[in-house]
């Protein structure tokens, strides 16, 4: 009798140690609040509105601005051929799998994407250049910083990247452009951590100026 109690008070503490941090991470957090404040004053409506409205449960605490530059950087001075994305940050809406993330990359010049043929891309004069659907944003920006030395002495292309899997509600348009939004913070944020000249010319608060819709196949000379 003794070992069955006993056996059932250490299935009870196991159970209570797991449903711990099971329930704290249900706990909805303010969209201000994630990702070391990246998303603070009125770029949280743009989080809002590419979450559905549905508040984040959690984010990931080690991932930063600041580590995922610092990765960039050792990225870079390796030369190595292939580009890498470092992620800036990670939102969960209570699954296991994140709902919504932000990376950055250093791409070749050559390889910043111009207008698409997908019909819910639209490209917008941001940055270098900027694309935007429902589901992901593209922004490039070019960077001159001691950090990130060119053997040209030109500036380095980098692009911040938006997936979301969140399935907001919101009109194309407005879910496209939170995520351009978002994009758009993460780059500020990149460009101040790196030390772009010119802030990498990119504005404080985006300016979303649409400049084409999806290129009709054929349309672009393909």
């Amino acid at each position: 009798m003794d070992r069955t109690l006993c056996a059932v008070g250490v299935t009870l503490l196991l159970t209570g140690c797991v449903g711990a941090p099971r329930e704290a991470e249900s706990k909805a957090i303010e969209a201000s609040s994630l990702c070391h404040g990246l998303f603070s004053g009125g770029t949280a409506k743009a989080v809002d509105v590419a979450l559905g409205g549905r508040r984040p449960s959690r984010d990931t605490e080690q991932q930063s601005v600041r580590r995922a530059v610092r990765d960039l950087v050792t990225h870079h001075s390796s030369a190595t051929p292939w580009p890498r994305g470092f992620r800036v940050c990670s939102v969960y809406l209570g699954r296991e799998i994140s709902d919504l993330d932000v990376d950055v990359s250093q791409v070749d010049e050559e390889h910043v994407a111009g207008p698409s043929d997908e019909p819910t891309t639209f490209q917008y004069a941001l940055g270098t250049n900027a694309l935007a659907n429902p589901t992901r944003a593209f922004l490039y920006f070019a960077c001159l910083s001691r950090r990130l030395p060119s053997s040209t002495g030109e500036p380095v292309v980098l692009l911040t990247e938006v997936r979301n899997t969140a399935f907001p509600t919101a009109d194309p348009k407005t879910v496209r452009e939170a995520h351009l939004v978002l994009a758009h913070a993460a780059a500020v944020a990149v460009a101040a951590e790196l030390g772009c000249a010119r802030g990498a010319g990119l504005p404080k608060k985006p300016v979303l100026r649409m400049v084409s819709g999806p290129v009709p196949k054929g349309g672009d000379g393909r």
